[in-house]
């Protein structure tokens, strides 16, 4: 079975769902009614069985939906105190006094059902597709619920007796990157030989020794005082300093990267550390050895698309392993010497690569918040193909992991999958955060206004652009990149839309000043293409175009401007009688009728009746 999605109601900002309950509509689950029968809906986020994105401003409670998934599968990370301040029931009700969770199962197999029986206290049919697991204020407070499929009713809730066996039924465990921690620059071979912290050695202590007689000038200021201050520096010699938590955290990271990445036994640093200052040309040979597996292991180019020379290697100073890195250039450089954005990959990389599944064989969904602090828009979209690594690896020793991450940023979104996009939003007053309704159909304008007006358009105009009349080109362009990914067309034969923007302009009029303001007056201008109708207006706009701005000068090459009625696309057939004049002349006579079918059902009810059953004359009126 999979994880669909994540309910949660009276935790910090998701309140309940006040969007279903105000639809006339609204018909409650079993689990939505409150110990005094008052139907409060939960807010529910559904997830994809891959990736799923949630994006939104600041407050809006995207952190608080990672929280809710992880308390919703182990009942653990949340308090009384997290109950919603502004619910109506806060210190109210004597029942209602923790936040409530609940997790939703498909696709269940006979097994599945069979294990997730065991785990309750009774039977239920074997032969349930859905089950819905809670975790409630009320008895039973552990409890499942299932049914057979979306049509049927859900079956009477049934008490948890065994949760150690929920597991067994396929609830898959959370874990995290910590999106905090950088690889540290150095990390002392005490730790990678023995794994003990309190002893520090190298570079450590070479920093305690000049702070130490910085600090204390007059100890050294002549042999005598030397002398006289012998036992005073004994003492701060020997003194052991506890290691800061943050910095031990960055050296587990490093041991992750040699010991379980490299593969590189605690064994051969002991021995590292025994010759580094005797035998310094066995010692030299060992540090060789850990680079060649290093090296192997990370083959860090393919991830890192900023430098395909990028070459991270270790040296050895005094009693640390020192990281440092080689770029194209050809030079090298210690780690404080480069960005931040470089350690946090970095960082994030090892934790994946280092990650060990489950003895038992669980399912395990990744949970990540704003990964993006850190990174350049070139290394979140690296950080974008580690993600898709998770859920469907390369490696056909690794298992698939559902990946669900939180981001503010335009440029952590994979454009191409705008089913995986969910955007949260801050309702008004006491409504808390709502989630924005079939936000994949038309994600742009969602998108927008949850990044911000000026973030928002860095999404939508960037580094190679096809500049587009208006939206629906946009959206019908984006759709077919979409299911020709989904029918395994390759990469050559559809759009990359996280490499190509589309641009919608307001009309064909707009799309010379579009280019013009695209492009710019600098010397690294970005690549520019359009795509313009057969008619009237985009024949005006092409020659706009070729007239250029106040030198006369063409705002693009002519051969970079393409109209559907262009003798290129004779090959591409159309069912209109009149022929190819606009982009929506190439979708399918029957495809259309369903779409509008599809829109009259959803828009306008009154209507259902009509478009229930598409005719010809019907699209063509």
């Amino acid at each position: 079975m999979r994880l669909a999605g994540v309910y949660a109601r009276f935790f910090r900002s998701l309140n309940f769902d006040y969007v279903s309950l105000s639809d006339p509509k609204y018909a409650p689950d079993p689990w939505d009614k409150t110990p005094a029968g008052e139907d409060y809906p939960f807010v529910f986020l559904s997830l994809e069985p891959d990736i799923t994105t949630v994006v939104g401003g600041n407050e809006s409670g995207k952190s608080q939906v990672l929280a809710a998934t992880f308390a919703a599968l182990t009942g653990k990370g949340f308090a009384q105190s997290d109950f919603c301040r502004y619910s109506p029931f806060f210190s109210v009700d004597p029942v209602l006094v923790h936040p409530e969770f609940g997790a939703l199962f498909t696709d269940l197999t006979t097994e599945d059902a069979q294990n997730l029986a065991a785990a309750c206290d009774g039977l239920f049919d074997e032969t349930a597709t859905q089950a819905a697991l809670f975790r409630m204020n009320t008895t039973p407070q552990l409890r499942v619920y299932v049914r057979a499929s979306g049509e049927d009713p859900w079956q009477d809730p049934v008490l948890v007796k065994k949760p150690t066996l929920l597991a067994a039924a396929g609830v898959p465990r959370p874990f995290k990157i910590d999106a905090d921690i950088p690889l540290p620059d150095s990390v002392p071979l005490e730790f990678l030989a023995t794994g003990r912290s309190a002893k520090t050695t190298g570079r450590a202590t070479t920093r305690r020794l000049l702070e130490m007689v910085a600090k204390n000038p007059a100890w050294f200021a002549s042999p005598q005082a030397v002398t006289q201050s012998a036992e005073s520096i004994s003492e701060a010699v020997g003194a052991k300093t506890a290691v800061d938590e943050s910095v031990l955290e960055g050296w587990k990271l490093a041991a992750d990267l040699l010991h379980n990445v490299a593969g590189v036994k605690r064994e051969r640093f002991a021995e590292l550390r025994e010759h580094v200052l005797g035998k310094s040309g066995y010692a030299n040979s060992i540090v060789d050895t850990i680079n060649a597996d290093l090296a192997s292991a990370l083959n860090f180019p393919h991830w890192w698309s900023q430098d395909s020379q990028f070459e991270l290697f270790v040296v050895v100073f005094e009693y640390d392993l020192v990281f440092m890195i080689r770029d194209r250039t050809g030079r090298s450089y210690g780690f404080d010497e480069r960005s931040d954005g470089l350690k946090y990959f970095l960082s994030y990389f090892v934790q994946y690569l280092a990650h060990t599944p489950p003895d038992d064989g669980a399912l395990e969904l990744l949970l990540m918040d704003e990964p993006d602090r850190y990174l350049s828009n070139s290394g979140q979209q690296d950080l974008l193909r580690v993600f898709a690594d998770f859920a469907e690896p390369h490696d056909q020793g690794r298992r698939s992991i559902q990946v669900l991450y939180v981001t503010h940023s335009p440029f952590l979104i994979d454009k191409n999958h705008a089913e995986r996009i969910r955007v949260l939003e801050k309702g008004e007053h006491d409504e808390g955060t709502r989630v924005v309704a079939k936000v994949s159909q038309n994600h742009y304008e969602p998108l927008r206004s949850a990044f911000g007006s000026f973030v928002g358009e860095t999404a939508f105009i960037g580094s190679c652009n096809l500049m587009l009349e208006g939206p629906s080109d946009q959206v019908l362009l984006a759709g077919v990149s979409s299911w020709l990914g989904r029918q395994g067309a390759p990469q050559l034969r559809r759009l990359d839309l996280n490499r190509l923007t589309l641009v919608p302009a307001a009309g064909a009029s707009q799309v010379p000043y579009l280019i013009y303001l695209a492009r710019g007056r600098d010397v690294e201008r970005p690549a520019v293409i359009a795509l313009l109708d057969g008619d009237t207006p985009g024949r005006e706009a092409r020659a706009t175009i070729k007239r250029g701005g106040a030198r006369r000068k063409a705002l693009i090459d002519d051969d970079l401007v393409l109209q559907i009625s262009d003798d290129e696309l004779e090959a591409v057939g159309t069912e209109n009688p009149f022929g190819r004049v606009a982009i929506e002349d190439l979708v399918p006579l029957d495809l259309a009728v369903s779409a509008l079918a599809e829109y009259c059902r959803e828009f306008v009810p009154k209507s259902t009746s009509l478009c229930s059953k598409p005719s010809t004359s019907l699209a063509i009126s």
